[in-house]
């Protein structure tokens, strides 16, 4: 039977998997299919999307990572929480797919949720945890606040 250690390490080795790919697949399709308006954001996003992905598959076994995982994702959910409050397209996907309303807002609330089980398994003290998570509801503020700004721009 492995070890609670060696269950963890192979539990945060799939989830930095997984979101390397999520982070590719969307960066490439907001490439192929940006919006018009806000094409050179769209463009920016992706390319960060991308080195996201590969610092992900690089430094998935440190906390630090974890972190800025979860305080990105975070800032992501406040610009889904204004989306999905006013009714909004989400554009994550660029204008090829349309996620039903909440969508993205559930899934970035998810990876930013597993981002601290993460952080908590990898015993990151107690005061840096809170920290942090005191940080990330800032940030879901300033995505809520910077999304208002560009959906008044796109529409």
């Amino acid at each position: 039977m492995m070890k609670r250690k060696e269950v963890d390490r192979v539990f945060r080795l799939v989830l930095a998997i997984i979101i390397a790919l999520m982070l590719i697949g969307a960066a490439v399709v907001k490439i192929l299919y940006p919006s018009k308006l806000l094409h050179d954001f769209f463009f920016i996003i992706s390319i960060f999307e991308i080195a996201l992905a590969i610092a992900v598959a690089v430094f998935w076994d440190r906390w630090g990572m974890w972190a800025l995982l979860s305080l990105i994702f975070a800032i992501w959910a406040g610009y889904s929480l204004y989306a999905a409050i006013f009714g909004l397209p989400c554009l994550c996907l660029g204008v090829a797919v349309t996620l039903p309303q909440g969508t993205s807002l559930m899934v970035n609330f998810l990876m930013a949720a597993l981002s601290w089980v993460v952080l908590k398994d990898m015993q990151v003290s107690h005061k840096t945890f809170i920290k942090l998570i005191l940080l990330a509801f800032v940030l879901v503020g300033i995505g809520f606040v910077f999304s208002s700004y560009l959906y008044y721009i796109r529409f």
